[in-house]
């Protein structure tokens, strides 16, 4: 099984857990190989050279169920020490950071119900609320759409429409520039099954 990691800092993880978060993005021009994207027949290739192309696999296949990534620490203090394996201690590195847990051990799980291929972009507003952005707070000026943000103490940084709070999100967790720059992407949709 592989696991996938949500972003703490923007309640992500926590998001997917409770339900709210039912989609993900993924950069799909992370393999240096590449020169060059394209869709066909909703398929992402990958120009390898000035004349060949080759098909480009999504991390995850529909109907994977994929662990979702939290630290044992997270895990002790949400469902007590029965979850954590025998051999794992208070001093490991996986106690605090969800990089090296393994993910047999996780208590949660999602299944892969569906994979698009598009620019990031490509986004719907109903596909932005399904991201993990909000509509259920308004802030002094009247706006409603907003994410959450723990390095700032918990503070939710609000928006007019749904869009440009899934841009400023995405580029805080990618990287500057990373909405203008309109990368291709895996649009992963899930179930929480566990």
């Amino acid at each position: 099984m592989k696991k996938e990691m949500f972003s703490d800092r923007f309640n992500l993880t926590e998001m997917v857990i409770d339900g709210s978060k039912l989609r993900t993005r993924r950069l799909a021009e992370n393999n240096k190989k590449y020169i060059g994207y394209k869709i066909e027949d909703s398929l992402l290739y990958g120009k390898i050279n000035s004349c060949i192309w080759e098909y480009v696999e999504p991390k995850y296949k529909v109907g994977e169920v994929v662990a979702i990534a939290q630290s044992y620490k997270t895990i002790y203090d949400e469902k007590g020490s029965h979850y954590i394996p025998t051999r794992i201690t208070e001093d490991m590195p996986s106690w605090n950071n969800k990089l090296f847990v393994l993910p047999d051990a996780m208590p949660h799980q999602i299944k892969i119900t569906d994979i698009k291929v598009e620019r990031l972009q490509d986004i719907s507003e109903e596909d932005c609320l399904k991201e993990g952005i909000r509509n259920d707070m308004m802030d002094s000026k009247g706006y409603s759409f907003s994410y959450k943000d723990e390095s700032k103490k918990g503070c939710y940084e609000f928006f007019n429409k749904p869009r440009k709070a899934f841009a400023s999100l995405i580029n805080k967790i990618c990287g500057k520039g990373t909405w203008e720059r309109n990368p291709y992407i895996f649009a992963y949709e899930f179930k929480l099954i566990k």
